[in-house]
């Protein structure tokens, strides 16, 4: 679903993540981590070549169960992510 030189940009988590395998491996290790991570959407705001996503993110890490809002920013290029920008409410 991503360009070959798609970022994705976990805002205050660490450096973006650029291209197919290095988001692939983010999102890994992100499952690997949390394995019973949840979202539940609030809401989804559609422009002409981007998008945002408002959810509620929870699951169970370091034994300990959290529940914190977040947003993605999606920019589009020919059909495809080309940037996602993630903030979340730690």
């Amino acid at each position: 679903m991503h360009t070959d030189d798609s970022v994705c940009d976990l805002h205050g988590v660490g450096a973006p993540a650029t291209g197919r395998v290095a988001i692939r491996d983010l999102i890994a290790t992100l499952l690997h981590t949390v394995p019973d991570l949840r979202f539940k959407p609030v809401r989804v705001h559609f422009g002409d070549e981007d998008f945002a996503t408002e959810y509620v993110m929870s699951g169970t890490a370091q034994g300990k169960q959290f529940a914190i809002d977040g947003a993605d920013v999606f920019t589009m290029r020919s059909g495809l992510i080309g940037r996602k920008d993630t903030y979340l409410d730690w």
